[in-house]
């Protein structure tokens, strides 16, 4: 398979894929897998979803989301482990031992909206390891998330995590997420750096990598 039809907002299944060589087994943890809340339009649980072509190339995880409407939407149509939890009430780390999710994983998406602030302080790193990260940051929406980028950017650093592609977005200057890998993985792409891109032309770069 050459190409992967995508469904992320920001393209970050195709990303995955292209970064990891095209892989078509993997395990990912999907924090945030719906979209929408209760004052915005429900999206279907399929639509926009990062994991869900991984799912279908052979991938298996965990996606997890607090709206009951995204679960009653996918449950039927999804092969990985579903979960049901609102991370304002839960630890993240409680959710993935009830689903005995293994300590050595391929992608870790964050993109949990109010909680995610919450989600990154909470989340037990050091146990969890994982070869990309793609994690939101909102920072062209101001201080929506009540997390400066630099603070996230320090602790992924610390972690053992490099920055391949900073301030994704749709359009140019408006940074939506921050996209990590492995330094493994970084050094085989390390050339492709850049902080401040189009999701679009990150793709384009790592697909002909």
């Amino acid at each position: 398979m050459n190409k992967i039809h995508t469904l992320g907002q920001l393209s970050q299944d195709a990303f995955v894929y292209y970064v990891l060589g095209k892989k078509t087994d993997g395990f990912f943890v999907d924090i945030g897998a719906g979209i929408g809340g209760p004052e915005q339009e429900f999206y279907h649980g399929l639509d926009m979803s990062n994991t869900f072509n991984l799912e279908k190339l052979g991938w298996k995880g965990i996606a997890i989301d607090y709206d009951e409407r995204w679960y009653d939407s996918v449950v039927g149509l999804r092969q990985c482990c579903l979960s049901c939890a609102d991370l304002l009430e839960k630890n993240i780390n409680e959710v993935l031992e009830e689903y005995d999710c293994p300590t050595e994983c391929t992608y870790l998406s964050i993109d949990v909206d109010d909680a995610q602030e919450k989600v990154f302080n909470d989340f037990d790193f050091d146990k969890y390891r994982f070869d990309v990260i793609t994690y939101e940051t909102n920072c062209y929406f101001g201080d929506h998330m009540k997390e400066p980028t630099q603070q996230s950017r320090d602790k992924f650093k610390s972690f053992g995590y490099k920055l391949l592609f900073g301030g994704v977005g749709i359009e140019d200057n408006q940074p939506i997420e921050d996209w990590y890998v492995s330094e493994e993985i970084f050094d085989k792409h390390k050339h492709l750096f850049s902080d401040g891109i189009t999701c679009g032309d990150a793709i384009k770069t790592v697909r002909k990598d």
